[in-house]
């Protein structure tokens, strides 16, 4: 029976990852770890701290997996965090499967920010593009791709990046453009807060993925061996205006509140427009994106009632 092993079990994708693969594959074993327990049924459980690398260590020999989807790691802003998790974390992960007799086949998810500050000539993305990481966050993750990609090059253990890039569905968490204008719009319609919405930049254009569709692509990529040791953009090539998605999401919850602009949500450094080519995933596996955002917003405001 293949073992397989989800790291950041707890997370939104995560979650979505591993019901697909309880659909998909039910002969497999399916593992989770993540700092705290996670609960998620058909998984068994294994917290784990992958900063400690004995920890990491301790996991790799409890599971003996086969293959391994990475998916821990967090978006602070300090970058001593970043890099502790999405960094050393992923390190002590691969020093820990690499160690083994037959180490397992890892998926190491990435983000589209280790692209970061892209021209508007560069947009949609191809993986060739330079990456200019704006944020901590995109940071750390490009050390982790690049630590990943080095140890594949090295045959230590066969390894895939996947750069998804903005996801949405149901279960997204606070902190990102959909999810925090969808808990303002439903604390309008169903709590009786002030018909006021409060908004960063508009005008900016993002590629929005629905996570359903991206954890499709993260198990193609898994069971294409040859797709190890490149990067693969996970992304739908088109760029959707911020104002647009709030327009959709103010629809599919049926509220016209006023909309305030707030300096406060707005970034520092700004990248204007950014999609992603996902051509080559395409060719590689047939993945296309199957989910429109329409109907992905839809789903996020019936869960968030």
């Amino acid at each position: 029976m293949k073992r397989v092993l989800v790291t950041g079990a707890g997370s939104f994708t995560a979650r979505h990852l591993q019901a697909l693969l309880a659909r998909e594959t039910p002969a497999a074993r399916l593992h989770g770890s993540d700092v705290a327990p996670c609960g998620v049924g058909g998984v068994e459980d294994h917290p784990c701290d992958l900063t400690d690398p004995r920890a990491a260590r301790a996991l790799i020999e409890a599971v003996a997996p086969d293959l391994v989807y990475h998916l821990a790691g967090v978006s602070a802003r300090d970058a001593e965090t970043c890099l502790a998790v999405n960094l050393g974390g992923t390190r002590h992960l691969l020093e820990a499967c690499a160690a083994r007799s037959s180490p397992p086949a890892v998926v190491v998810v990435s983000t589209a920010a280790v692209y970061g500050l892209t021209r508007p000539d560069e947009t949609p993305v191809r993986e060739s593009t330079p990456l200019r990481p704006i944020t901590p966050y995109g940071a750390s993750k490009a050390a982790a791709e690049l630590l990943a990609l080095s140890m594949h090059r090295r045959r230590l253990l066969p390894v895939v990046v996947v750069r998804p890039f903005n996801l949405v569905g149901p279960g997204l968490r606070a902190g990102f453009a959909p999810s925090d204008f969808l808990a303002q719009a439903l604390a309008i319609r169903d709590r009786g807060a002030p018909p006021e919405l409060r908004v960063g930049n508009l005008d900016a254009r993002r590629d929005f993925v629905d996570v359903r569709d991206a954890v499709r692509a993260y198990r193609l990529l898994a069971t294409e061996p040859r797709c190890q040791g490149e990067a693969w953009n996970v992304a739908t090539g088109r760029g959707v205006p911020v104002r647009d998605l709030l327009a959709a999401i103010l629809r599919a919850v049926g509220v016209t509140p006023v909309v305030v602009a707030d300096p406060a949500r707005r970034r520092p450094v700004e990248v204007l427009e950014q999609s992603g080519d996902a051509g080559a995933l395409a060719r590689a596996t047939g993945w296309t994106p199957e989910i429109a955002l329409e109907r992905s917003l839809r789903d996020m405001a019936a869960a968030g009632r």
